[in-house]
């Protein structure tokens, strides 16, 4: 800070926490919301990106959705008429999700598919013991008809 004017000086760095992300409780160890929702984070991007200015917003979950917002919220430090430097304390890291790329999230990497009714879920399986009973038919038909004669007899 510069005693003459009371202002601060362009290499003063300010550490501020991310309001965008979760952090532990110093005391408890306990791990905190953010402070603004996801909610109000995704009109704050919004709004941020018709006014032009997501640069100034820190990394979060509503942010990083293209590799260039990411590396530009990052980035984010507040130099207007050479004031302080503020860096955001806390990391937030991008998730990577199988599938997300070919646009297939909700199902990679599972075995089946976990929606759905019941009748849904074992169609495929009665379908094919059907398809084995009919292929069968004309056999159990015949049987059945020599049987139900040698019983009439």
């Amino acid at each position: 800070m510069c005693k003459a004017t009371g202002k601060l000086e362009a290499s003063t760095s300010l550490a501020v926490q991310n309001p965008f992300i979760p952090r532990p409780n110093e005391q408890s160890g306990h791990w905190m919301k953010p402070r603004i929702s996801l909610r109000r984070q995704a009109d704050l991007v919004k709004k941020a990106r018709a006014a032009g200015l997501v640069h100034l917003l820190p990394p979060g979950p509503k942010l990083g959705q293209t590799e260039g917002e990411v590396e530009e919220a990052g980035s984010s430090r507040y130099n207007v008429e050479e004031g302080p430097t503020i860096g955001w304390a806390g990391e937030w890291h991008v998730r990577k999700v199988a599938g997300a790329d070919i646009g297939a999230r909700l199902y990679a990497g599972k075995k089946r598919m976990f929606k759905g009714h019941k009748w849904q879920r074992e169609l495929r399986k009665r379908q094919a013991a059907i398809g084995v009973r009919l292929r069968d038919m004309e056999k159990r038909v015949h049987r059945w008809r020599m049987v139900s004669f040698v019983a009439q007899v």
